[in-house]
């Protein structure tokens, strides 16, 4: 259950109800089973994703296999254009907002910072999302659509293959790494593939228009020949990481949750 202080954001709270709402049908976002509130706060009830979130997993596993990586990117690109294809700009894409069920299959999350209704030429302004996964037009404050998402995208892969962030500045001062996203050239490891590098550099070009060109049609890029479409789109596909017994146990432990006790209405509020 997630709990939002109504004061606190109300615009990013309804528009992440109507994401959820519009997304309903998709297995690769998160499902809104019903709302209530109190008088100072909204309750969204979603589904519990006991697989925990791709950050965590990254921590414990990067750098990943490339068909780790490749299993991953497919379910990520797919739920990307999903959204897209109804006109959502996620603005947020990071490893903490993709969820994992207890299968290991992805599902985006968060969508307080989303942008709605953003077909054809459509524009959006607004420098919002976390800094370490923000594109250069973004940090620009320069009109941008939903290809924005795209540079995150790649922001994140290079960030599972290498355990490093492309563009951070070694002592994470933002200015240092606003300049780093909008000009550094990014280094790969040798032991990437030529095609893992090429998918990446792709999502990670400078220029909005130039990387729009270069991902138009990333479904059938060499890094993913032998990626089943279908079985992505029906989750039939078998996830390369298998929790372990006491990591399933786990997930089932009051720890793994976020106490909010001290932030929580009055018990006479609870039931209205």
């Amino acid at each position: 259950m997630k709990m939002v202080r109504k004061h606190r954001d109300p615009v990013g709270t309804l528009t992440e109800r109507h994401v959820l709402q519009i997304t309903r049908n998709s297995p690769f976002t998160t499902n809104l089973y019903g709302t209530f509130q109190t008088e100072q706060h909204l309750f969204f009830v979603m589904e519990y994703m006991s697989g925990g979130d791709l950050m965590e997993l990254t921590e414990r596993v990067a750098p990943f296999e490339e068909d780790f990586l490749r299993f991953y990117a497919a379910e990520i690109l797919f739920g990307m254009q999903y959204l897209h294809i109804k006109g959502i700009v996620h603005r947020d894409i990071k490893p903490e907002n993709i969820l994992l069920d207890s299968a290991g299959n992805i599902k985006i999350s968060d969508f307080g910072l989303a942008a709605l209704n953003v077909f054809g030429s459509t524009r959006i302004t607004g420098c919002t999302g976390s800094l370490s996964f923000i594109a250069p037009e973004v940090c620009a404050d320069i009109p941008y659509n939903a290809v924005a998402d795209y540079f995150s995208f790649g922001v994140l892969l290079y960030l599972m293959a290498t355990a490093q962030y492309p563009f951070l500045s070694r002592d994470g001062d933002a200015a240092a790494t606003v300049d780093a996203i909008c000009y550094s050239t990014v280094r790969y490891r040798r032991s990437m593939s030529r095609e893992l590098q090429d998918f990446i550099s792709r999502l990670l070009r400078k220029h909005p228009g130039t990387r729009e060109r270069d991902t138009s049609n990333l479904g059938r890029h060499r890094f993913l020949p032998r990626v089943n479409w279908t079985d992505v789109e029906e989750r039939t596909t078998v996830a390369p990481y298998k929790m372990k017994k006491h990591e399933e146990h786990q997930t089932m432990d009051a720890r793994n949750f976020m106490c909010l006790e001290e932030d929580l209405p009055p018990k006479h509020l609870w039931n209205r």
